[in-house]
């Protein structure tokens, strides 16, 4: 707080209000001010992946990897589970594979062209999909 004597004149007033007002903006201590916080972006934010033209998905780290695949009518793909834990394999208009342990595999074949979604019906946010072409 500053006190100035009641005897002061209207310029020394000023020059002390001015001085007080000119520590307050020290107050950062020369540190820039924070950036501003982004929220992260969503899934509808990021680009879809390019679909890989494989038959043959591995389920790591909670994730099926390549998570878009491309193959003909007709081909078998295989998900093999190299987690920890058990994961199923659910394809829309498909009976859901059983769990799946370590090491285990699932094999589906694709009869008709299409996009075919699936999901691990134990852990909902692991997702991919099928991109099925005609011979």
């Amino acid at each position: 707080m500053v006190r100035i004597p009641a005897r002061t004149g209207p310029l020394a007033v000023v020059a002390a209000v001015a001085g007080v007002l000119a520590l307050a903006g020290c107050g950062s201590h020369g540190q820039a001010a924070a950036p501003p916080i982004h929220d992260m972006p969503s899934a509808a934010d990021t680009p879809a992946s390019a679909p890989v033209a494989t038959t043959s998905v591995d389920i790591v780290n909670f994730a099926f990897t390549p998570a878009v695949i491309t193959v003909r009518s007709g081909a078998a793909v295989t998900w093999t589970n190299k987690d920890a834990d058990a994961h199923t394999v659910g394809i829309t208009g498909a009976p859901v594979s059983r769990p799946l342990q370590t090491g285990e595999a699932y094999v589906h074949t694709f009869g008709q062209p299409g996009t075919y979604s699936y999901k691990c019906t134990i852990h909902p946010q692991m997702r991919g999909t099928v991109v099925v072409t005609s011979t």
